[in-house]
C-alpha cells in the first residue's frame, strides 16, 4: 500500500491532496459513496493534504484483515483452475506486476516478492498462506 501511496504522492511531499487521495481509493478498489467523498472534502478543505497514516485509517474503515483475506484468496481462487491451493510462482510475478495500479515493478523488485513468498525456491506459493502473511505485516 506504501508503494501505490508513494506512486500518488508525485510531489514526494509525504502526503496527498484530495483528487490524488480520490484516485488513489480508486485504484485499490475501494469505492467511496458521495456521502463518503463529501466527508473526505470536507476533511481536506479543513485541514489540507492526506498523509500514508490517513490513507491507513481510511482503508482500516473500509476494509477488516478478514474482508480483504477473503477478497485477495476469492481472487487466487480464480485463477487456482485445478483447485491445489497453490499458484506457479511465473504466474505470481505476472499477477504483481500487472495489478493495474499504475505501479511498473521492474523485474528486480518482483523477484525479490516471489523469492519472500518462495524462499525454498519451490516454484509455487500457497496463496492462502501468503495472503496471510501479507496481511499480518
Amino acid at each position: 500500500l506504501k508503494l501505490v501511496f508513494d506512486h500518488f504522492d508525485t510531489s514526494r511531499r509525504g502526503s496527498l491532496d484530495f483528487d490524488s487521495l480520490r484516485y488513489l481509493l480508486k485504484s485499490i478498489g475501494i469505492v467511496c459513496s458521495k456521502r463518503d467523498l463529501a466527508t473526505l472534502e470536507e476533511e481536506f478543505n479543513a485541514r489540507g493534504n492526506f498523509t500514508f497514516s490517513d490513507l491507513l485509517q481510511i482503508g482500516a474503515s473500509t476494509y477488516t484483515d478478514e474482508i480483504m483475506s477473503q477478497e485477495v484468496t476469492a481472487a487466487f481462487e480464480f485463477l487456482d483452475k485445478g483447485g491445489t491451493g497453490k499458484i506457479p510462482t511465473s504466474e505470481l510475478k505476472h499477477i504483481i506486476q500487472n495489478l493495474g495500479l499504475g505501479i511498473k515493478l521492474s523485474d528486480e523488485e518482483a523477484a525479490a516478492f516471489v523469492l519472500d513468498a518462495d524462499p525454498r525456491g519451490t516454484g509455487s506459493v500457497n496463496y492462502r498462506e501468503l495472503v496471510d502473511v501479507v496481511l499480518r505485516r
